[in-house]
This record gives structure tokens, C-alpha cells and sequence, in this order.
């Protein structure tokens, strides 16, 4: 019987030629660099997208501007608009980067995990995270990628295996485990902060420093599966639309992020000289900030709203 669910046929498209030049360029990085398929390429890429491109809510949030799903949108608002974006269309832009590369890209969808300091204890969201799945080859194992997962987010492909880790920006780690919320074989994407940065609510359920991020299957999405959790996720479901949160890698390997007027810069063991924590009381140290760590100028409509909401 066939798969109706999913098939190649089903998958996003490729950037065009042009389109992917300029996504090169935004991301300030060469064909020639990452020319080859393979795990270095990959995670040079990556590493690039990252330092670029922010993940960010504030039109969204702010003026209540809708975005469609699909590349020609992510292309649109990320690229000619000059945008970071939230996981469906970072990433949406990104597995549409690696196709045009040649690469061997499918998307998956994943439950992110939030601490209830009412409950004490890692709930469960809804299915509105969006993953990418990448074959580097046939005797290479399934490496999960992912760049749009805000202030705790990948920075390197990983291998879907028990007990495979990967470092991070800021001292941090990153451990994939086995997890059977909803059957045998499934997995979960554990998360470490740096010992110099421990947990804010102190959070550490195994003692190991390692808090859960997200849990995900090996289904394979469809862009019109995420249209359905899109529609959902800015029309009012979940944090991003009442919580602004902007999250970036720096250039030495830290991360900046703002969640609604506090901003903080976390880095690694070789740069701590350059964190530092914003209490944000104007409008003004937000627009400043916005455009020196993310690279984002916000428009009028957006600080007029940003401006209401939390400095009327």
C-alpha cells in the first residue's frame, strides 16, 4: 500500500540558483566552502546560519503580522526582508538551502519541553517545533539539524543515536536519548547548560545537568503539514505570541538572547569577559540592541507596538 503521509514528492522545494546565492550571502559564506556533502560542509554551514540569522518573533508578536508558510515566504522574509524568523521558517529556509546543495533532506516535527514551576516538572507542548532530517550517506547514521530552536539550540548536526553528543555556543552540550511518550524507539534531545550558567530555576532532574529540549519521532512532515501548524502557532497557540524572544550565536561562540525586556549575552570559558545582563527600561535599548547583537532594524509599526507593550 502506498504512503500517502509522505513521499519525496511531498518534500519543500529547492532554492533556485539565484535564491541560494543570496542566501550565501547572507550567511557570509562561499560555494566553494561548503561545496562538498558531507558532516564538515554541513556543519559549516550550520555554523554560519546561525551567527546570522536570529530567531525572532517581533513582527509576529508586536504587529500581529501573519507569515506564510513555505520557502518563497521564509526566502522572502528572512532574505529580501532581512529578518531572523521562528523555527518554521528558519528552518523551512534552511532545508531548502541544503536541497539546493544536493543534500538529502526531510523535515520532522517535534513536542518542545518547558518547566512548570507550578507543577515541578518537564511538561509536554503541542507538536510545533519543526526539525530537519539529513542522510549523509548509507552507512552513515540519521543526523537530526536544527537551527531555529531558540536560546538553546543546536549549533551542530547530531547523529540520532543513543548516548551521541554534540558541544554548543556557550559552554554549553547537547545528548540525544531514547524516549517512549508515544511508543518504542522514539527519541529525545537533551540540553546542558555551561557550570558557570547553571539552570535558573536549578532544574536538573537526573543530576547530570542535562534538562530535556524536545521529543520527536522519525515521521517525515510535509510543507503542508506545517501550514496546518503554522496557522496554529500565529494565530495565538503558545508562547510566541505572548513572549518576544530573540536568540543568536555570537561570532566567538556565545549566545545573545532577549526574552521580553531582559537581554543577556552567555559565552564560552574564553570570552566571559564579554557577557553581560540588560534590564531594558526604554524602547531605545531595545531598538539598539535588536540592531547591534541580531542585525535586525525593526520598523515603526514594530517599535510602536514593542512600545506599547512593554514601555507604555
Amino acid at each position: 500500500m502506498p504512503d500517502l503521509r509522505y513521499s519525496p514528492l511531498n518534500n519543500y522545494e529547492a532554492l533556485s540558483d539565484a535564491k541560494l546565492n543570496a542566501y550565501l550571502t547572507r550567511i557570509g559564506i562561499s560555494r566553494d566552502q561548503v561545496a562538498e556533502r558531507n558532516l564538515d560542509s554541513l556543519n559549516r554551514l550550520i555554523a554560519a546560519h546561525i551567527r546570522k540569522i536570529a530567531f525572532e518573533n517581533g513582527l509576529l508578536l508586536f504587529t500581529d503580522e501573519k507569515v506564510e508558510s513555505g520557502s518563497d515566504a521564509a526566502f522572502e522574509h528572512i532574505i529580501e526582508r532581512g529578518r531572523g524568523g521562528y523555527c518554521f521558517q528558519v528552518n523551512t529556509l534552511f532545508i531548502s538551502a541544503l536541497l539546493a546543495l544536493g543534500y538529502d533532506a526531510t523535515a520532522g516535527a517535534a513536542r518542545s519541553c518547558l518547566w512548570d514551576k507550578e507543577l515541578q516538572t518537564w511538561v509536554y507542548r503541542g507538536i510545533v517545533h519543526m526539525v530537519i532530517f539529513v542522510v549523509l550517506s548509507e552507512d552513515a547514521p540519521l543526523y537530526l539539524v536544527d537551527v531555529g530552536f531558540n536560546e538553546r539550540g543546536l549549533v551542530a548536526a547530531i547523529p540520532i543515536e543513543i548516548g551521541a553528543g554534540v558541544s554548543s555556543a556557550a559552554g554549553e552540550a547537547h545528548e540525544i536519548r531514547s524516549n517512549d511518550l508515544t511508543g518504542k524507539g522514539n527519541w529525545m534531545l537533551w540540553h546542558k547548560r555551561a557550570e558557570w550558567a547553571p539552570r535558573a530555576d536549578g532544574v536538573d532532574p537526573h543530576g547530570d545537568g542535562f534538562g530535556p529540549m524536545f521529543y520527536f519521532t522519525l515521521e517525515r512532515y510535509r510543507p503542508e503539514d506545517f501550514k496546518v501548524l503554522n496557522y496554529y502557532v500565529s494565530y495565538g497557540g503558545g508562547f510566541l505570541m505572548s513572549t518576544f524572544v530573540a536568540s543568536i550565536v555570537t561570532e566567538t561562540g556565545g549566545r545573545s538572547v532577549i526574552v521580553d525586556k531582559s537581554f543577556k549575552r552567555r559565552e564560552d570559558e574564553n570570552h566571559r569577559e564579554l557577557e553581560r545582563i540588560v534590564r531594558m527600561e526604554n524602547i531605545d535599548e531595545l531598538v539598539n540592541i535588536m540592531a547591534e547583537e541580531f542585525g535586525i532594524a525593526m520598523t515603526e509599526r514594530e517599535i510602536s507596538g514593542a512600545k506599547q507593550k512593554f514601555f507604555s
